[in-house]
Order: C-alpha cells, then structure tokens, then sequence
C-alpha cells in the first residue's frame, strides 16, 4: 500500500511539474552594482555604486498547470565588484593596490527555490581586503519577462576583515560600511545551457 502511495505521488509530481535543463546565465554589468557607504554616527558621508560582474546558475521549473508562471531552482550566485573610491584615505586603509575587489561566492549545499517577489537567504563566502568570511545573505527575487533580479544587503565590519576603522582629522569613520547589492540578470534565452 505505502509503495503504490509512493509511487503515485511521483507520478503527480511528474505531471504537474518538469525541470528544463540548467543554465549558467551572466548578470547585467550596466544594471547590476554594489552600493557601499562610510559613515560616521550612522550619518553616510561617502556613498559610491559599484558595477558589478559574475553569473547566475539556475534550473527553471515548468509548470503545466501555468505555463506563465516562471520558477527557478538557483544552484549558484557569484559577484565581483571593484571596491574603488576616489578619497585617497579609503584606498590606503584597504590597500587597494593589493586588494581592488570585493567578492561573493555562494555554497549552496540545496537548490534554493526562487520565486516571484520572495525572499531567499543565500549562503556564501565574502572575500574583501584579502579575507574570506562565511555569511548568510537575505535577498529579495523578483522575475519580470525574461529577467530575473536580487536585491538584498550586506553588512561589512571592518575589523572582520583586519582592517581598523580610518581617522579622518579627529573623526573615527564608523567600523561598518553598508552594502547594497542589486543584481539583473541578462536574457535567459542568451544563457549557456549546462550539458
């Protein structure tokens, strides 16, 4: 009795839903970016936006209850930005010679199941200053047509990352420096299929 329960759920399963095949899509560098402020007593006085690089892999989910409603399995999300700013004290702290980059790479042990206006947590690793932290980054998906954006933030504190906080004249910049991530990706029709 319980095999034939079994088995007929996987049957429902299978009719209801089929998994198309994998994709490896980049994300959009003119409407993707990092925005990153410095503050003192939470006041930002340096806010700079960053393009940002790297790629999505996704399996879309096909509904044949609702050919409309696009569903996606992610199975991995990496960014880069260029962590530049033209105030020259900010360059030294973070030795921006050596260290130009900020970066995130997810570990996803389980596709997440990304929806239209739902929120996901991705884990990952940011790697800043030459320093890799294990974090857990709550992002907010929405899916227009055939785009697909993230929206989240993270929060940086510097001594994480063996950095200590700049003076600027007798003024301790604040150890936090709050990220803003927006992520768009490009035409999933353009994506690399994955074999």
């Amino acid at each position: 009795m319980i095999k034939k329960i079994v088995i007929l759920i996987l049957m429902i399963c299978s009719l209801y839903c089929s998994h198309a095949s994998g994709s490896i899509i980049g994300l959009n560098c003119e409407k993707s970016k990092i925005t990153y402020s410095l503050s003192k007593f939470g006041i930002p006085f340096k806010i700079k936006s960053l393009p940002a690089t790297g790629q999505i892999e996704l399996d879309q989910i096909e509904s044949s209850v609702n050919k409309e409603h696009k569903t996606f399995l992610l199975r991995k999300l990496d960014l880069k930005a260029n962590f530049t700013s033209k105030l020259e004290l900010f360059r030294r702290v973070i030795n921006y010679d050596k260290y130009p980059y900020f970066s995130f790479s997810s570990d996803i042990k389980e596709p997440i199941l990304v929806d239209d206006n739902k929120e996901i947590f991705v884990d990952g690793y940011i790697s800043f200053h030459g320093v890799s932290r294990k974090v857990s980054v709550k992002l907010i998906c929405t899916i227009d047509k055939e785009l697909i954006n993230f929206k989240g933030n993270i929060n940086i504190k510097m001594t994480d990352f063996d950095l200590i906080p700049p003076r600027i004249l007798f003024i301790t910049m604040d150890n936090l420096i709050k990220t803003k991530i927006e992520l768009c990706s490009n035409n999933f029709q353009n994506s690399t299929d994955l074999q």
